[in-house]
Formats: C-alpha cells, structure tokens, sequence
C-alpha cells in the first residue's frame, strides 16, 4: 500500500465510474493522508485540490446520512476548484479558524443552486479569488468580512440582493467584479435604513483598488453603484462592461466625473435612457458650465439601447472626453451623437454607427455655436481616421449643417451603406481629403452625387479647378438608385493618380464620372458583364464609351485591378 502523506496536488476531472474518493470504509484509508486526534482524514502538505466531472460521486460526506461517513482536513489548502458535482461540502474542513485557514482561491460550480457549509462563514476572510456559480451563502449579507479579496466572480445566484452595506465596503483589496446571470437580483448591495444608514458618512462605499466591473444578464438590476441610502465610488475604475441589465442609467454625474474609467461597454439593455442621470441641481467644482470631463475614456460601445435618447449631454450636464479614441453605436434610440462643443474636442480615430433608426446627425446642429479660432465655424477632427455609417435612414447630415462644417485632415477610410444623405461632401470638405485611401457608397436611395459645389473652395490651380486626392486607392459605388455623377459641381477636376479600384454598380442614372483623371497607366475596365479591356485611362475611356454605357447602365462598371487589399485594416 502506497501512502501519501506528503501529497501537494490532486487533481480528479472527468472519471465517470469514480463512485467514492475516500472509499466506503475510511478506517482502511490511513494509506491517503494521515489522522489526528478526532479521527479524521489529513492531507498535511495538499496545496491544490481540483474536483471536477464526476458525474456518479455518492455524497458520502460527513452528516450525509451515508454509512461510513467521513470528514476531510485540508490545512495547508490554498487552491480549491470543484466543478459539475452534485454534492455538499460538510465533508472538508479547511481550518479551525481564519488564523488557521490558508485558502486564496475558491471556485465552485454547481447545475443546482446549493449552500456553502456554514461552518466556513469564519474560514474564508483570507480569500484572494472567489467564484460561485449555483452556489451562494448568506455570509456575503453577514458580518463576514472578505479583507483580502480581489477577484469575486458570481454566477447564477438566485438572490434579490447580493451584498450587505458592511460586507462590500469591506473589499478593499477588490480589483475584479463580475456578476452574471442572476434573474432574480435587483440591487447589489442591500440598501441600508436604521442605525446602521445614520451611523454612515454621506452613506458612501468607496473601493479604491477595483479596476474592472461585469455585470451580465440581470435584467431586474435597478440599481448599480447607487441607492436610496448609499453611493458607490469607484475613483480607479478601468473597464465596465453591462449586458442585458434593467437598469435605466448607469451613473450620477456625481459619480461619474470622478472615474477614471477607460473602456465602457453596454449592450441589450432595453430601459437605458441615459449613461449619466440629469440630476438637478448638480453642479461641477470650479466651472459654471456644468461639465462633466472624463480624462482616461478611450473606447466607448453602445449596442441595443433602444431607448438611449442621451448619451454625452442633458439639461444639466455635458460630459467631455479628451482622450476618446474609438466610439461604436449600434441599434439605440439616439437623434444625434455630439453637440458641436464636444465634437471638436475628441482625439477621436474610429467612429462607428450602425441601425440608428432615428439618428439625424451626427453633430447637433446648435445655434450660436462658435469654434475658437476661426470665422467660419468649422469643426476639425484632427484624428479621425475610420468611419463607417450603415443603417441609417434618417442620417440627413453628416459632416455639415447650418452653423458648422466637418473637416477631416487624416481621414483614410469610409464606408457610408443604406443612409438617407443626398450627398456626401461640399467640395470644400472633400479637397482637405488627402489621406483618403478607401471609399465605399451604397443602398443609400437619395444620393445624387458624391460631391457637391461649396463656399470657399481652394483649389491648388484656381484656372484649372483641379482637386487632387494624392492617397485615394478605391472608390465603390453600389445600388445607388438617384446617383446623378460623382460630382455635381461639374466645372471642377479630380486628379486621383494612384486610384486602382473604381466599381459602379446598380446606379441608372449615373451619367457623370468623367472628372475624375487617373494617371496609373493600363486600367482594366469592366463596362459589360464578364467583359474586360485594358485602357490607358478611365476618364479618356468613358468619354469615347458613353453610349456603350449608357445601352448598359443596368451592368456593372468597373476600372480596377485583381489586386484587392483584403488585409488592410479598414477593409471589412
């Protein structure tokens, strides 16, 4: 008989005929670890203990009612995992007392909601990680205090509350949150009245290590880091993530200009009306404007917010982020996306919009604006690099409007697909375009023309009229049914020398396309189906072809390369 008195690491995952760990007389088991006075079973040395898929594990655990029941010391644990069993703890005993229990990590995960032996209530304040998936113990409501915690992972609790006042401003050591679906929770920490709310300065939680919050698939949260009696702070906060969650903001403005939050992610939460609540009365230390300026935020995502009618300002508020760098929107209920003030202020480099039903504009057109530094109100964004606006009906204004013009210098992508914009780019807008490499149109049923005439044109050649866009690599034009040209301001020129890729396809009325003047030598030009013929130049081409092309317009046209770049980031 092989002992084991000096065992470290046990490990038992998916042994499906295993009925019995201990076996069935443990007076003949001295051979796994060793006995103490009391007669129970000691692992001395055992560190690290996983028990996972034992599908057919007899609960013969201490109390069960099994004969030959038995209990378990671990003094030295420090790493537990227990996943897919079906079967109580009260055999193990981790130590007498907290002084005595080394445990840091507890993971536990079962098919049925199940209790934690309550005997473990005074054995796990020294816990570093703690994961409980169908698995829940009043201690997280007690007095238990969890001082050395710093991941909490919750799932599948079924539970209206999860924390008591006392117990979560006990994590102070606690860096990552993450609850998931709990169908039953509507607040995660239990509000507090009594003596215990008047004994409370400003009724606030602040936890100053906590980096990262998950809340998942709880769809009767009402309450997140406020209540009627508490607030929480979380000042180092980097990344929230909220999904399928009842809630119908997410911050106070009070909270939320203190963050220092990086990423933000929302999605599927059909009652949010806002990120930030409009409280009245709120004002902002040291400015009279009421700005909210969150300094860290680089990545905000929006998706399935029916109902988001506010996203960066309110009657009482308007937040500035400086340091934004990619914004994606999809499927919420918002009319616009910046007020003029803020949009000239993001260090923005993606912008993403996609199914916005009732988005108008992308800039609030606001009277009065004024841009500092310049006369004629307009607005560069000095970084913006990608763009992509799909499903868009209601889009009648993206980069102009009554009192302001968008300008983007460093511009390199943009996709525009089944929106409601007649054009594209007053020509003033569209000659700043020097680094634009790759640009694609389609299903938007109003368009007339890519370009159109604008104040204050500066051409290079103001004889010539001749715009050149020195980067542009591919221009797609697709299911365009009004496009009229590419451009309606047809006394001007675009030199595009380096344009490899021109496709149209599905555009009737498309009559003018020959201002536009390649200098790439040989193009292979497509203007019937399945048909190809090299030219030395599109627009000498399409002069000499426009009846051909007009007896075709239901075909494709295409001047392009078989090269495509696939692999360029923008390109999906």
């Amino acid at each position: 008989m092989v002992a084991f008195p000096n065992l470290e690491i046990l490990h038992l995952k998916k042994l499906n005929n295993i009925s019995d760990i201990w076996g069935k007389n443990y007076n003949n088991n001295s051979s796994l670890g060793g006995y103490n006075d009391a007669g129970i079973i000691v692992f001395p040395r055992l560190t690290e203990l996983e028990l996972c898929d034992l599908p057919n594990l007899i609960d013969s655990s201490y109390g069960s009612g099994q004969p030959n029941s038995c209990k378990v010391a671990f003094p030295n644990l420090v790493q537990f995992n227990l996943q897919n069993l079906e079967v109580n703890l009260e055999w193990m005993e981790l130590g007498r007392d907290d002084s005595t229990c080394k445990l840091k990590s507890l993971s536990i995960s079962y098919e049925k909601e199940k209790q934690l032996p309550y005997t473990w209530k005074d054995q796990l304040s020294n816990l570093e990680s703690l994961i409980v998936k169908h698995c829940f113990s009043d201690m997280l409501k007690s007095r238990c205090f969890f001082k050395e915690l710093k991941v909490l992972q919750v799932n599948k609790v079924e539970c209206s509350t999860l924390f008591s006042f006392s117990v979560l401003r006990s994590l102070q050591q606690l860096q990552e949150l993450q609850i998931s679906n709990c169908t039953l929770l509507e607040e995660i920490v239990e509000d507090v009245t009594g003596d215990e709310a008047s004994s409370m300065v400003k009724n606030t939680i602040t936890l100053f290590q906590l980096k990262s919050v998950v809340l998942e698939e709880l769809p009767k949260l009402r309450s997140f880091i406020h209540g009627a009696n508490y607030e929480l702070q979380m000042p180092n906060i980097l990344s929230i993530k909220v999904t399928n969650c009842g809630l119908s903001t997410l911050f106070t403005c009070s909270i939320f200009h203190k963050l220092q939050l990086k990423a933000l992610s929302v999605y599927n939460c059909k009652l949010l009306e806002g990120i930030v609540a409009d409280e009245k009365g709120f004002e902002i230390s040291g400015t009279d404007d009421k700005i909210i300026t969150v300094s860290g935020l680089s990545s905000i995502i929006l998706v399935d917010l029916p109902k988001l009618r506010s996203f960066i300002h309110g009657a009482n508020y308007e937040l500035h982020m400086p340091d934004i760098s990619s914004i994606e929107v999809t499927n919420c209920g918002l009319s616009t996306l910046f007020t003029c003030s803020i949009f000239q202020k993001l260090q923005l480099k993606t912008l993403l919009v996609y199914n916005c039903k009732f988005l108008e504009g992308i800039v609030a057109d606001e009277k009065g604006i004024e841009i500092s530094g310049t006369d004629d109100k307009i607005i560069t964004v000095s970084r913006l690099s990608s763009v992509i606006l799909v499903g868009l009906p209601n889009l009648k204004n993206f980069i102009q409007g009554t009192n302001y013009e968008l300008h983007f210098p460093v511009l390199k992508f943009l996709q525009v697909k089944s929106c409601g914009l007649s054009n594209l780019f007053p020509l003033s807008v569209f000659q700043e375009l020097q680094e634009l490499k790759y640009l694609m149109v389609s299903g938007c049923n109003l368009l007339e023309g890519i370009v159109v005439d604008g104040r204050g044109i500066r051409t290079s050649n103001s004889n010539d009229k001749i715009i050149t866009l020195p980067e542009l690599l591919s221009v797609e034009l697709d299911h365009l049914p009004n496009l009229k040209g590419f451009s309606l301001a047809v006394s001007y020129t675009f030199n595009v020398p380096k344009l490899y890729n021109f496709k149209v396809h599905n555009s009737p009325l498309l009559e003018n396309i020959t201002s536009l003047r390649t200098s790439t030598g040989l193009v292979k030009v497509h203007f019937e189906w399945n048909k190809w013929q090299k030219v030395p130049a599109l627009n000498d081409f399409t002069n000499q072809n426009n009846k051909t092309l007009d007896s075709a317009k239901h075909q494709p046209l295409e001047a392009s390369f078989y090269f495509f770049p696939w692999s360029c980031p923008w390109a999906y």
